[in-house]
């Protein structure tokens, strides 16, 4: 009876001694930094001039006549010139202490090549009207093309189907009207047409006898390829220029962090805040100039780039008086055996677990990549407006802060690898879900889930490799990480997503990420139950040693 008791008083201490620890967890990650106040400032702004430009870039472009996959061949390249011009920019500044320097560069060069992306635009642009003699329309419509959408996508093969349209007509001429959330897109070579969704909205075309009308806008396609090209040039001069922007101001952070690096998030969390609140804003701006020209809803996109103009001036002055980076070598030397130099940190990154670990992250930046470039392109089509697009984006921020302030204590219980394996779960749950919505309000929810997903993902392979990183080498590390997430795997991700988007349209693209992430997630999991049974095995021998030695 009293080892009976024993046993539950032992058991008692031990729950409460569980929960007090819990509960000191979870005052420290709640905890307000004031030593930090500055970073959080810069990264709101920063980030906010992201967040008024970027998120509705893919829909200018597609104003102005370029296809799904010149947008992703934009989108794409801007993160592998990232890639390859990272690492030299952190490599320059490590070793030259030139780390403001080379920031302040960066954000001038961001913001005139952005603005510079305002210059090359089609002019040659015609409103045509297509007459048909009879009231007879025959529509063909491709695999890539949908008719008409109300409430539900319908698929076609790939060979050409057809379908005749005829409209009953009276010796007046007939308005057609049709119900709210119904798109028409249809192909009438050499011409496409688009109808796009509005509740307040004139009717888009008109049926008489014996000619009715519909309405086209036709861009010219030689100046369309020459727009492109230029803004090919523009966006790789900049990217390269800019490249260094998002490593310094990491680096600057887990610098000021030094031990206390997984605490990141907490800090990063407020780019979130400034992306969301810069997003939504501008979004609402943009609503707020919708008109409608050849049957299609315009926007002027002139707001965007003067918002982004603004913002970054203001970035670069906070950067220019407040921020700054220290050089302590006395303090490289005490962090171990690693001296920071670029050849120990690839070897480090060529061991098995590490290697595998970039690998995982390399797919989660190709998964962020086709979300971040084409996601309200899709919502756009699914009848969404600009200021929904912002809503969302203040989901997606929500749910950033969480992950950015549980991240810390997630990897203390789970671990980095288990929470990267997460996020590939998370990007599996995303994909399937957007390819069988046709509400564009339900993209609120899977936001919120994209920003546990891609927060969670971030801020762990962040932590995770500086961790293993001495700080004389922490721009090299994030130069290289940043690189292969956003350059290699952001940059692909972009580009083979506007292929596949206007190859097959999006339900089949995100069908393809579904299937992809599940199989990136089954064979990760393996992975990594045989390195865990790997190290179990090796602790044991170790201790199996010891007490030999002993014995």
């Amino acid at each position: 009876m009293i080892k009976e008791d024993k046993k539950s008083s032992n058991k008692g201490d031990h729950e409460r001694e569980t929960t007090k620890r819990f509960k000191d967890s979870l005052g420290e990650e709640l905890q307000v930094d004031r030593t930090l106040l500055c970073y959080k400032a810069f990264y709101f702004l920063f980030f906010a001039g992201f967040g008024a430009s970027f998120p509705y870039m893919a829909l200018y472009f597609k104003q102005i006549g370029l296809s799904a996959s010149s947008v992703g061949i934009l989108a794409g390249i801007r993160p592998i010139i990232q890639f390859v011009s990272g690492p030299f920019w952190a490599i320059l500044a490590d070793r030259f202490k030139a780390r403001k320097a080379v920031l302040l560069f960066s954000i001038f060069s961001w913001l005139i090549m952005t603005l510079a992306l305002l210059i090359p635009t089609t002019h040659k642009t015609q409103c045509k009207a297509i007459k048909e003699n009879t009231t007879e329309v025959d529509l063909s419509v491709s695999r890539r093309q949908q008719l008409i959408q109300f409430g539900a996508q319908r698929e076609y093969s790939k060979s050409t189907s057809h379908m005749r349209g005829n409209f009953d007509t009276d010796k007046n001429t007939k308005r057609v009207n049709r119900p709210s959330g119904a798109k028409l897109l249809f192909h009438i070579s050499p011409f496409q047409t688009y109808f796009l969704p509005s509740s307040h909205e004139e009717p888009d075309f008109e049926v008489g006898h014996p000619n009715p009308k519909i309405y086209d806008l036709v861009y010219d396609q030689t100046e369309v390829y020459q727009v492109f090209i230029y803004l090919l040039i523009l966006v790789v001069i900049g990217e390269f220029l800019e490249a260094p922007t998002f490593i310094m101001t990491d680096a600057a952070l887990l610098q000021k962090l030094g031990d206390e690096r997984r605490h990141y998030g907490k800090t990063r969390l407020f780019g979130s805040l400034g992306f969301a609140f810069a997003s939504l804003t501008v979004g609402g701006l943009l609503d707020s100039t919708e008109y409608r020209y050849c049957g299609r809803v315009m926007n002027d996109y002139r707001l965007l780039f003067y918002s982004f103009g603004i913002i970054m001036a203001l970035v670069f002055l906070f950067a220019a008086w407040m921020f700054e980076f220290t050089y302590d070598e006395a303090e490289n030397k005490e962090l171990g055996e690693h001296t920071g130099t670029t050849k120990e940190i690839l070897t480090l990154l060529l061991k098995f677990q590490y290697a595998f670990f970039i690998t995982i992250s390399f797919f989660l930046g190709l998964s962020n990549g086709l979300f971040f470039n084409f996601l309200n392109w899709y919502l756009e089509d699914l009848g969404a407006s600009k200021l929904l697009m912002g809503i969302a984006t203040i989901f997606r921020a929500i749910a950033l802060i969480i992950a950015y302030i549980f991240n810390a204590l997630l990897s203390k219980l789970f671990g980095h690898v288990r929470l990267m394996l997460f996020s590939v779960l998370g990007y599996f749950v995303l994909f399937g879900s957007f390819s069988i919505i046709h509400n564009p309000w339900w993209a609120l929810l899977l936001e919120f889930l994209e920003g546990i997903t891609y927060g969670t993902a971030w801020s762990t392979a962040v932590t995770h490799l500086a961790d293993a990183t001495p700080q004389g080498g922490a721009a090299t590390m994030q130069g290289i990480l940043q690189g292969i997430y956003w350059g290699l795997g952001g940059g692909l991700g972009a580009i083979f997503g506007g292929i596949l988007m206007d190859e097959y349209g999006a339900v089949p693209s995100f069908r393809s990420g579904a299937v992809i992430s599940a199989t990136v997630l089954i064979v990760s999991g393996c992975i990594q139950a045989c390195i865990s049974q790997t190290k179990e095995e090796e602790k044991l021998k170790a201790f199996c040693g010891k007490r030999n030695e002993i014995h």
